[in-house]
């Protein structure tokens, strides 16, 4: 159930349709999520369905599926590629890699700190 209520949380807050304080929460509104869902679903499946017919053929699934990994690939060699000039030196890899590691051990530090 915990995690139940903080997936809601999560949804809720990504959506936009809840403000949430430190203090003191807002109801929930479920028939708003689901509605903010079914729109970002339909879009989805939009993009996906090239030829708009209503339906998603295996060529088109892995069309956007390779779309969607090239895109990503670009953001992410982005953030490694600090400088810019479309390569990835040894310190910007290793640079981005310490950083990420410091990011997770700061996580789990406050995790472990709320639990106590």
């Amino acid at each position: 159930m915990k995690y139940l209520s903080l997936t809601v949380l999560v949804l809720s807050v990504a959506f936009g349709v809840a403000n949430v304080s430190a203090q003191e929460a807002d109801p929930i509104d479920f028939e708003k999520i689901q509605q903010k869902f079914d729109e970002m679903t339909d879009k989805e499946f939009q993009k996906i369905d090239t030829n708009a017919d209503g339906e998603v053929s295996l060529s088109e699934y892995q069309d956007y599926i390779v779309k969607q990994t090239l895109e990503g690939s670009e953001k992410s060699f982005a953030q490694f590629d600090k400088d810019g000039d479309g390569i990835i030196s040894k310190d910007e890899y290793t640079g981005f890699m310490s950083g990420f590691t410091a990011k997770i051990q700061e996580a789990i530090k406050k995790q472990q700190q709320t639990k106590s």
